[in-house]
């Protein structure tokens, strides 16, 4: 279930980088300002009825811990909030990084990878500032899963175990080229073979991928 919006999010990052509070002052050195009056005012109003934030004595706004509990809490698992974050939209590495106030990058990275390689998650390449930047989208199998994992309780959810077709494949050819027991024609037939299937499945995935975005 999609707990925030885009404005959402983006009030309750600058909140998080304020401490959990934010005030006047914080909207107006951010990208919020660009938003108008307007609509900030309506975003707030909606995030105090969802009892995300709060209001202070001196006009400023606190975080609850139902907002933090959406992508700030460290006991949901880091690939879950990074599926919860992409509901919300689609984000750069560092995008994600940031957002969810990661240190170390390379966590990022190498969820995002599995994340990838499950299918919960795609990149979707795009120019920005003039130049091509990786771009993680969620996909529906990625809605899914996260779905099922809150239902079972995110503090105690785990990614699903078990390697990925593909490199499940991957590891068998590495079996075979290292076998002793058989000879090099017979690696050489076998390794054609599963070559192919390899890219039967990449293809697969391929018109999935472009399936989708025509669906979009």
């Amino acid at each position: 279930m999609r707990l925030l919006g885009t404005i959402d999010l983006e009030i309750l990052h600058v909140a998080v980088a304020n401490g959990g509070t934010i005030n006047e002052s914080h909207m107006e050195d951010s990208q919020l300002k660009r938003l108008g009056v307007g609509r900030i005012l309506d975003a707030l109003a909606s995030l105090r009825d969802r009892d995300m934030l709060v209001l202070n004595r001196d006009g400023s706004f606190l975080m609850t811990d139902a907002a933090r509990n959406t992508l700030w809490n460290d006991g949901i698992p880091l690939w879950a909030r990074i599926l919860r974050l992409l509901e919300v939209r689609p984000c750069s590495p560092v995008e994600i990084s940031t957002i969810l106030q990661v240190q170390e990058h390379d966590e990022t990275y190498g969820l995002l990878d599995e994340l990838q390689k499950r299918r919960f998650i795609m990149i979707t390449p795009q120019i920005r500032d003039g130049r091509p930047e990786k771009i993680y989208e969620i996909l529906p199998e990625g809605i899914d899963r996260l779905a099922k994992s809150e239902g079972a309780g995110l503090s105690v959810a785990r990614m699903p175990s078990g390697p990925s077709v593909l490199g499940t494949i991957d590891d068998i050819s590495g079996m075979i080229e290292e076998s002793q027991t058989l000879s090099s024609e017979e690696k050489r037939m076998i390794g054609g073979k599963i070559s192919g299937l390899r890219s039967m499945l990449e293809e697969s995935t391929a018109r999935d991928t472009s399936r989708h975005d025509q669906d979009k």
